[in-house]
């Protein structure tokens, strides 16, 4: 089993192949970072007052304080890991072919993965590749959180957002890593669908955590309600299109038909972000907000 600690991942992406996994993230340092936390998952500020309900305003010097305090004690406690893997997918009554727009299951047969969901078939929509991907931050956010919750439960209540903040920041983060392996290989990313949104069931996460064994490789468990410990994990799907312009035309890609210049020649997403994450229709530097074919495109923001 390969392992990477932020180095090189390079396993390739063809038929079969390709797997990572991440852990023991080395703690670093860096301008406007917390002591001890890893540049590629601190979590802004900004981000963690929108988790605790703040809009358009940062809370009082108290609050922000104590935001300080959470993010140097979850610093201490967590223990970043992560393990994705890549494979085929198919969906019926076509299954020798991309998945459709209005497909309504997709199955992933080297995951033993057949899911009824027109949201993922959508989002997939195109893809001749899915990456099953599994993060947490460990049990010490969890434990930080328990204690907190008889101690104190206003700080409880901040190290809960402080800890979705991270915890989405390191998938940001592990996302980033699946894009560079997948662009290497002529691909390019849709964004993550995890279990549970739109019409795909937590019931999905039993087959993706086999697939990857995620509790053996990474510590992550199923309660009996589908829920995952730590508490602070997450799994995805994250599909993955042929960059080439033309093979997105022959699914009928709506941004396509409608000439979107970006997809025509293997659009790049910007780093800063763009609606349509990886699947390069009609991103621009702007993102989503300045795109001409935003009104026709399935993944605008």
């Amino acid at each position: 089993m390969r392992e990477d600690r932020r180095s090189g991942m390079g396993s390739g992406i063809g038929p079969g192949t390709g797997q990572g996994i991440g852990q023991g993230m080395e703690p670093g340092n860096g301008p406007g970072m917390e002591p001890g936390i890893d540049p590629g998952i601190d979590p802004d500020i900004g981000e963690i007052c929108r988790y605790l309900g703040y809009r358009g305003a940062l809370p009082g010097e108290d609050i922000l304080r104590e935001i300080r305090l959470c993010k140097a004690q979850l610093a201490e406690a967590v223990t970043p890991r992560s393990v994705w893997e890549y494979y085929d997918i198919l969906t019926p009554p076509d299954t020798d072919k991309v998945i459709v727009p209005d497909a309504d299951k997709v199955i992933v047969p080297g995951a033993g993965l057949e899911m009824e969901s027109r949201a993922l078939a959508r989002n997939l929509a195109g893809c001749r590749r899915v990456c099953l991907m599994a993060a947490t931050l460990g049990p010490g956010p969890d434990r930080l959180i328990a204690r907190e919750s008889v101690r104190q439960m206003s700080r409880a209540v901040i190290l809960q957002a402080a800890a979705a903040a991270m915890i989405e920041a390191y998938c940001d983060l592990i996302n980033g890593m699946i894009r560079e392996e997948a662009c290497a290989e002529g691909f390019l990313c849709r964004p993550r669908f995890s279990p549970g949104y739109g019409d795909l069931p937590l019931t999905a996460q039993i087959r993706i955590g086999e697939a990857l064994q995620m509790n053996r490789r990474i510590g992550i468990t199923l309660t009996g309600s589908l829920l995952m410990s730590p508490s602070k994990s997450v799994t995805a799907l994250i599909g993955l299109a042929p960059r080439s312009g033309e093979e997105a035309a022959e699914v009928g890609c709506d941004a396509m038909e409608s000439g979107c210049d970006a997809m025509e020649s293997g659009c790049d997403v910007p780093e800063s972000g763009c609606g349509a994450t990886g699947a390069g229709f009609g991103a621009t530097e702007s993102g989503c907000e300045a795109c001409s074919k935003r009104e026709n495109c399935l993944y605008h923001r």
